[in-house]
């Protein structure tokens, strides 16, 4: 009896013990899967950062493309607009630009050489300069002397000026020269222009002083290209008699940096007195019988064609750049879009 219980004994000892074994193996087994799960949860959240950054390197490598490809695309566009401006202002044939500065005196003896071959330039193609345009328009200063181009005031008198007024004087003197070049050019065999003014604007307080009824007028800013301020220009202002064709053809040789701003057209009528004296003398049965006598018109325009001539161009890249809406990037960033463009 006493042997049977000790087997049973040693029996529940050794299942006890194997209890404890397992219970003490769960333990064992549950700290190790929880650190597995921990570990697993780490190597997930490192997996989710590391596709996080995969992506926005990705992304910003998509980004410098679209940038690089945006950069290109506005240095073609400042190129283009560059290129356009440089023919508008045609450096090379400017008057400003390639004007040489010379002496108040200098000035003076060029424009008593200039006035009577602008004269002799428009008689010999067909423009008559009315002489006495200044009666017209009531300046005592100006009546009974000869056609002045605009600078009827220095026309056997010159004033006081200082070198750098006398060259401005100069420079439009040029421009006054090709204005006649280009209405000669326009005229037709047979047919005669009447040049009634031209008148520009003054360029200093002398010239402000003595300019009387050769200075131009007033015109909308809105139709001037300095309305913006990126440009510096004189003002021109002629008015002829002439035909359409004359007028258009004159406007087609004005080149860069001349700009048309404004035409107006008053159509005219003129009656041609020999062919009614002729028509006067005819008698009743010339006619037909009838009272009415024809009449002959010779119908023209007096076209008033305002001018600005663009002597400067404030167009830099920096400009440029403000107006494409890059004026927020930071300093570096705009120095480094500036330095490429200078580049290229």
């Amino acid at each position: 009896m006493k042997h049977t219980h000790k087997g049973f004994l040693l029996v529940n000892l050794f299942a006890l013990l194997i209890l404890v074994l397992f219970v003490l193996y769960y333990f064992t087994l549950k700290s190790e899967v929880e650190r597995l799960y921990d570990q697993t949860e780490k190597q997930i959240e490192d997996l989710v950062e590391i596709k996080t950054k995969l992506f926005l390197e990705n992304s910003l490598e998509a980004d410098l493309t679209l940038a690089t490809t945006e950069n290109k695309i506005l240095l073609d566009r400042f190129k283009s607009h560059t290129n356009f401006w440089d023919h508008f202002l045609n450096p090379l044939d400017n008057v400003y630009h390639t004007h040489t500065t010379q002496s108040a005196s200098g000035v003076n003896a060029y424009l008593n050489r200039l006035l009577p071959n602008l004269k002799n330039r428009c008689i010999t193609n067909g423009v008559r300069p009315i002489a006495n345009n200044a009666a017209v328009f009531g300046d005592e200063a100006t009546k009974n002397k000869d056609f002045g181009f605009g600078f009827s005031a220095y026309n056997g008198y010159w004033p006081s000026f200082d070198k750098s007024e006398a060259s401005l004087i100069e420079i439009q003197a040029k421009i006054v020269n090709q204005i006649i070049d280009a209405l000669a050019s326009s005229t037709v065999d047979g047919q005669l222009l009447e040049l009634e003014f031209i008148k520009r604007e003054a360029v200093g307080v002398t010239d402000k002083k003595y300019i009387a009824s050769d200075l131009v007028g007033n015109i909308s800013n809105q139709l001037l290209l300095r309305s913006s301020p990126l440009f510096e220009s004189y003002r021109f202002q002629l008015s002829f008699v002439g035909r359409t064709e004359n007028a258009r053809s004159f406007i087609n040789q004005l080149r860069p940096p001349f700009s048309a701003r404004k035409i107006e057209a008053i159509r005219t009528t003129n009656y041609n007195e020999n062919t009614i004296d002729n028509f006067n003398s005819l008698s009743t049965a010339d006619v037909g019988g009838s009272d009415i006598l024809p009449i002959i018109r010779d119908i023209k325009t007096r076209f008033i064609i305002d001018l600005e001539y663009v002597y400067k161009i404030l167009y830099q890249h920096s400009d440029f750049i403000k107006w494409g809406g890059f004026s927020s990037t930071n300093n570096n960033s705009l120095q480094e879009i500036l330095d490429t463009f200078k580049i290229n």
